[in-house]
């Protein structure tokens, strides 16, 4: 019950009271009954809200301090949110300069994708140009592989002909090709028939000289245009010819056949065909093996010649030389003599040469057209092999 009600009823009962004094007796005990039953009634009610005062006090002073801690939390939170407010100035200002930077980033990549285009472009062109230059690279190696085979080629040819060539014009390198059993064979038919197969050896030498001299008529070389030098890459055993120089020279080394067939040749021409006719002789008609040596002979003029040497027993020998007219003995028999005697008359018969310098004697094998030098001197020390060793 409120104050105002409580008040209410006490200036009732009060202004009761005195009406009932006034008015007689008969009103007052009733009154002071109620009013002590109001009493008690009122302090009830001033207990339970003396009660209801401390709960209520308690729940301010519990609400004070819910206060409190609402209001430090309040400014807390007043902090914070200035901290965030200044945070998220920060980040607002942030936020400006990442919008300005992803614009320029924007516009960088714009302008970096027009320029991977035109890389695109260009290495589309690069590509397309590369692919040209490895078909064109393929090409260039294929002609280079190509060149380098023919250039082999032309270098082994060149070699090729340097050898042949220096073969017609050279002695010792005309040997093998026109000194062996094949190009021997060639001509057995007119060795047969020359000799008769004449088994008396020096009747059968003398035929073979004979026909030599009488039958083959001198003739004097055609010029013949030779390979002189030639220069080259790589190593010696595998050269490639990088270019060469040519030269005349007047001299051709013929064949057996060629020389019989056309019945004419010079010096070198007819010694070897004499030499090759009697080596057949000896080795297939009379079968005997000999010293015969085809002789080199320098004049002191310079001048070559070549002529057949044959050894005899005794320190003696046998000239043939029927390109010179020359023969040891006479025209219608030779024989042999000692060998100073002889060279030095051999030396004489070439006095419009100022005489003999040098002699190189070659011992060849008709089979294989092999030979060596068995020997090289002068004159006097060719007379002094042919007498110490024969």
């Amino acid at each position: 019950m409120e104050r105002k009600t409580i008040t209410i009823i006490v200036v009732g009962i009060i202004f009761s009271g005195a009406t009932g004094f006034y008015g007689g007796h008969f009103l007052y005990t009733p009154i002071i009954t109620e009013y002590s039953s109001i009493i008690s009634w009122q302090n009830t009610e001033i207990s339970q809200l003396q009660d209801q005062v401390l709960s209520l006090t308690s729940d301010l002073a519990e609400s004070e301090s819910d206060l409190v801690l609402l209001s430090n939390e309040h400014n807390s939170l007043n902090n914070e949110y200035g901290s965030l407010q200044s945070e998220h100035a920060s980040l607002k200002s942030d936020h400006i300069v990442l919008q300005n930077n992803y614009a320029e980033v924007t516009e960088s990549y714009e302008d970096l994708g027009e320029d991977y285009d035109d890389l695109v472009d260009d290495f589309t062109s690069l590509q397309s140009d590369y692919y040209g230059m490895v078909s064109e690279n393929l090409q260039l190696n294929y002609d280079y592989n190509q060149a380098v085979s023919n250039w082999e080629t032309l270098s082994t040819d060149v070699l090729e002909l340097y050898d042949e060539l220096h073969s017609y014009v050279n002695l010792e390198d005309a040997i093998p090709r026109v000194i062996n059993y094949d190009e021997i064979l060639k001509i057995s038919d007119t060795i047969d028939s020359v000799t008769g197969r004449d088994t008396d050896r020096w009747d059968g030498y003398n035929k073979i000289h004979k026909y030599v001299r009488d039958e083959i008529d001198y003739a004097y070389d055609a010029e013949i245009p030779v390979i002189n030098s030639y220069s080259y890459t790589g190593s010696s055993y595998s050269p490639v010819v990088t270019g060469f120089d040519c030269e005349i020279r007047r001299n051709i080394i013929q064949t057996l056949e060629y020389t019989v067939e056309y019945e004419q040749g010079d010096c070198d021409d007819q010694a070897i065909l004499e030499y090759c006719m009697i080596q057949y002789y000896r080795e297939y008609i009379v079968d005997v093996h000999y010293s015969l040596y085809l002789a080199h002979v320098t004049f002191n003029d310079e001048n070559a010649h070549v002529a057949v040497f044959m050894p005899i027993t005794e320190g003696r020998i046998c000239i043939l030389d029927p390109a010179g007219q020359y023969q040891t003995g006479s025209r219608s028999y030779i024989h042999g003599e000692d060998a100073d005697r002889e060279l030095l008359d051999y030396r004489d018969h070439w006095d419009d040469k100022d005489g003999i310098k040098k002699i190189k004697l070659y011992s060849i094998d008709i089979d294989t057209g092999n030979f060596d030098v068995a020997f090289e001197g002068s004159l006097y020390e060719t007379i002094e092999y042919i007498s110490e060793n024969y």
